[in-house]
């Protein structure tokens, strides 16, 4: 969600039934009690839905990668083929890239390709789809205090804007960092915000479908 568990707001409650009560007091006791993500029942009230477990999954976006200490490269896999920004090489461990896409191996190299106007923070690739329309992936770093890949990514968006091309952008912002959920702030529509940790200047004018919130 963003933050860790004790710097979240919410009152602490009961990892099994919700309740007010410590987890380790539950009155439904151990037995019996359905706490595994994929067998619990689904939309339900303070339940997430089950992780989505399906192995075909083509792309795979990763903030702070472990990185080989000789080259400062993200790990190889046989089953993904990372992508990083080819503008960026990194010559220490400070400098390493802070994001890499995976694919897997088995979608061609014909099929996706590399974006420039990369950087240490942010990289993108565009995939080309089996019924032939394209989707382009940017994957998003943004480290405190000064958060500068923010300007990166408007940059890039202006760069690389196409109306006839869908964009998913994958981010790792920092939530729980003081410059985006300021001590003090409370949430305000969270439904239309699509997440807790954002302020809202105005009343939505819009009507947003439903989020899922696990992916």
């Amino acid at each position: 969600m963003g933050h860790f568990g004790k710097w979240c707001r919410e009152t602490a409650r009961c990892a099994k039934c919700a309740g007010k009560h410590p987890t380790n007091e539950c009155p439904e006791g151990i037995g019996n009690v359905k706490s595994c993500v994929l067998c619990r029942p689904i939309a339900t009230p303070d339940r997430s839905p089950p992780p989505n477990t399906d192995l075909s999954n083509s792309l795979l976006p990763d903030w702070e990668p472990w990185v080989n200490p000789f080259d400062f490269s993200p790990p190889q896999h046989n089953a993904w083929r990372p992508f990083v920004s080819f503008e960026h090489s990194p010559t220490s461990w400070h400098q390493r890239h802070k994001t890499v896409i995976y694919s897997r191996s088995s979608i061609p190299l014909s099929d996706i390709t590399l974006l420039d106007g990369g950087s240490q923070l942010i990289v993108g690739v565009k995939l080309r789809l089996p019924s032939g329309k394209s989707i382009r992936v940017i994957n998003l770093y943004n480290p405190p205090p000064s958060f500068p890949a923010v300007m990166e990514l408007k940059s890039w968006l202006t760069s690389h804007y196409s109306r006839q091309i869908a964009k998913l952008i994958c981010m790792d912002s920092n939530l729980h960092h003081r410059h985006w959920n300021p001590p003090g702030s409370r949430k305000k529509d969270p439904e239309a915000i699509g997440q807790n940790y954002f302020r809202q200047s105005t009343s939505p004018t819009i009507t947003l479908a439903p989020i899922i919130k696990d992916c």
